[in-house]
């Protein structure tokens, strides 16, 4: 199960010391926090001496997962892809507004089951699950 840690980068006119030789991938960098996703639990050893002391295993809070979300270029490709693939099923801006529309009457009962329009809205519905699942198989190799 992949874990997220956390760290101080340090950046002087010479060098910059980060994660080196650390199999993982770098999420984002929150105020002078950087967060890494490595794929097990073990925290690197071995770095410069400038971050070993910084590097620690993170308590990822709901706030703190929907701030690296926000911040992380890998997060954005996962929810540009997701929404990629409901414009791939033929689902355009103007359909997956009416269809969630159409949800929402459903949900209220302003269409009722047997009504033909229902057929549309579970398709959508069953492209958006797919899209989500995928998302979120994404997120949680990402650690979130």
């Amino acid at each position: 199960m992949p874990s997220i840690i956390e760290y101080k980068k340090v950046i002087t006119q010479q060098n910059t010391y980060e994660l080196r030789e650390v199999e993982g991938t770098e999420l984002c960098t929150i105020g002078d926090t950087t967060y890494f996703v490595i794929p097990g639990t073990a925290l690197p050893t071995g770095q410069a001496a400038e971050i070993q002391s910084s590097i620690k295993a993170t308590v990822v809070t709901t706030e703190l997962r929907a701030q690296i979300k926000a911040a992380s270029p890998h997060c954005w490709l996962v929810k540009e892809r997701r929404k990629q693939a409901v414009i791939d099923a033929g689902y355009d801006q103007e359909d997956q507004k009416a269809l969630q529309l159409a949800g929402i009457c459903v949900g209220i009962g302003f269409i009722q089951p047997d009504d033909p329009r229902m057929a549309a809205v579970l398709a959508y519905a069953t492209a958006c699950k797919t899209a989500d699942e995928a998302a979120a198989a994404a997120y949680t190799m990402l650690g979130l």
